[in-house]
């Protein structure tokens, strides 16, 4: 009983209530919330370690077995897949991506189903673990399987189908890092079963790594292609040998170097006659220029002064002739007519007179022998250029039919060299299916021999140690969860408890100080 119920609601209280250590109040409530429970913790925390260590001792052990495998460099990883007929380069192979592409060979399903139809489902399935469907955790699965069955949400699984996920659950393939080895684990409740079982797969994995990487083709085809080839190859070169004996054409380089050295030789000879020609044309020109103008004959002896024997005679006949007009005159008048005659060849007689000079010179003349020089070299030459003209035309018909003859040999070289590449490309396809059909021949012994580039270096062990269960972790994990349930419950009820159970509940509440308090067994006392 409170001593402030008969007080006012409005009276404060003179007193101070002292307010306790946040830290201490909170381990107290703790504490306090840890006294009350104490027994569904006790209750939670003894069952759930009970229930484990009955469950871990009841529990079959599980046996793991062990194995290695070494994938080293093979034909596998750098040759090429002789079906490969086109263009290839030099194949590097990517070591990490090959020894995942085997992991993931080995994780196959087919290959699974494989070692499971070798080995038998039930011979799988009879394992101790089938024996133990008496554990708890079993039958709560089989019950909820059988239930979905019968209810029809799920169908009923074959045996074999139980079996191929029962190993590839419990089958590991990991890859170790910074290495070429593949590491294999099988879990089982037998040891014997767990080494078996993965003897089976490993020895499928090898049939399966050989399937996987033989020739994609065939060993016929390729012999049969290469005999193909061959025919068509002899084909071509006989073809070609008939060509030539038809066009006697057997060293069409040789022949074709003599005729463009002909050409070459008729070419450089016409050059010169050009040559010769222009200079005798130049020489032509040269002599009639200089044969212009001249004469055959030319003056031998000149004699000045010679006395004019025309001017004498004249000089008679003028005084002749004046004589007579002297007697005419006298007898006639000037209109005579024999007198006007008269005095007319007077005056021509005079006129003549005054043309002629009073000395004379007396010129010779001979042969020109400079001009008969000039006049028969100017034959030469015109003989000369006439013969280098003829010249000139026989070495053009030549270098023509030359050219004509090196066109000739310059079409039937592009025959033989179509000839000659169809037999190369012919020959290299056939050399290449040759070289194809021996590695199909390699590839097919190494795989008659079951040769790989996968070792073996640790066979599949038999561990008589189980795995699992862990008994002292298991223990120890499930005190831990037995006494994390327990606080958990006890908490738990804590918070959904709404009952005042100690002062400071009356404080936080109702929002009334406390003035004093009385424990339940003082309270009893009192009674």
């Amino acid at each position: 009983m409170r001593e402030n119920d008969n007080l006012p609601a409005n009276r404060e209280v003179s007193q101070p209530i002292p307010i306790p250590d946040e830290g201490v109040n909170c381990l107290r409530n703790v504490l306090s919330i840890l006294f009350r429970h104490k027994l569904y913790i006790f209750v939670i925390f003894f069952s759930t370690v009970t229930f484990v260590t009955v469950f871990t001792l009841i529990s079959p052990g599980i046996y793991q077995s062990d194995a290695k495998l070494f994938i080293q460099l093979g034909r596998e990883s750098v040759s090429v897949d002789p079906s490969v007929v086109g263009p290839t380069t030099s194949v590097r192979s990517d070591r990490e991506s090959e020894l995942n592409s085997e992991v993931a060979a080995l994780k196959s399903r087919v290959l699974v189903e494989q070692a499971v139809d070798d080995f038998g489902p039930i011979a799988i399935l009879n394992s101790p673990e089938s024996e133990l469907i008496s554990n708890a955790d079993s039958q709560l699965i089989n019950f909820g399987k059988n239930l979905l069955i019968k209810l029809g949400l799920k169908s009923p699984l074959p045996l074999s189908e139980i079996a191929v996920a029962k190993v590839m659950k419990n089958l590991t393939v990991v890859a170790e890092k910074q290495s070429y080895i593949i590491n294999l684990a099988f879990r089982s409740e037998s040891p014997g079963l767990a080494r078996d079982i993965l003897n089976v797969v490993i020895s499928k994995y090898l049939d399966r790594h050989i399937l996987m990487h033989r020739a994609q083709a065939p060993l016929q085809f390729f012999e049969q292609r290469a005999d193909n080839l061959r025919v068509a190859l002899n084909h071509k070169e006989e073809i070609l040998k008939n060509f030539q004996e038809q066009n006697s054409m057997f060293a069409i380089e040789g022949q074709k170097g003599i005729v463009l050295e002909q050409v070459n030789l008729l070419q450089i000879e016409i050059d010169q006659v050009v040559s010769l020609i222009g200079a005798s044309s130049a020489e032509i020109e040269s002599i009639k220029s200089s044969l212009q103008g001249r004469s055959p004959n030319h003056e031998i002896n000149r004699v000045v002064g010679l006395p004019n024997r025309t001017v004498e005679a004249i000089k008679d006949r003028i005084f002749e002739l004046l004589a007579q007009e002297a007697d005419l005159a006298a007898r006639y008048p000037d209109t005579d007519r024999a007198l006007i005659d008269l005095r007319d060849k007077i005056r021509l007689a005079e006129n003549q007179l005054s043309q002629e000079s009073v000395a004379l010179t007396e010129i010779t003349h001979g042969v020109d022998t400079n001009y008969q020089a000039l006049h028969l070299r100017l034959a030469d030459e015109q003989a000369q250029l006439q013969a280098l003209n003829a010249r000139q035309n026989i070495l053009e018909y030549q270098l023509k039919e030359r050219k004509a003859d090196l066109l000739v040999l310059s079409r039937h070289e592009i025959s033989l060299n179509g000839f000659q590449r169809e037999i190369d490309i012919a020959n290299i396809e056939y050399q290449r299916y040759r070289e194809h059909l021996q590695r199909a021949k390699i590839s097919e012994e190494l795989d008659s021999g079951r040769i790989s580039n996968v070792s073996i270096v640790q066979p599949p062990t038999m561990s008589l140690v189980p795995i699992k269960p862990r008994k002292a972790l298991n223990i120890l994990l499930g005190m831990l969860l037995g006494l994390s349930g327990g606080l958990g419950l006890a908490f738990f009820r804590e918070y959904i408890d709404s009952t005042i159970k100690v002062p400071e509940d009356v404080e936080n509440k109702l929002g009334l100080p406390v003035l004093a308090s009385i424990s339940r067994k003082e309270f009893e006392a009192c009674i």
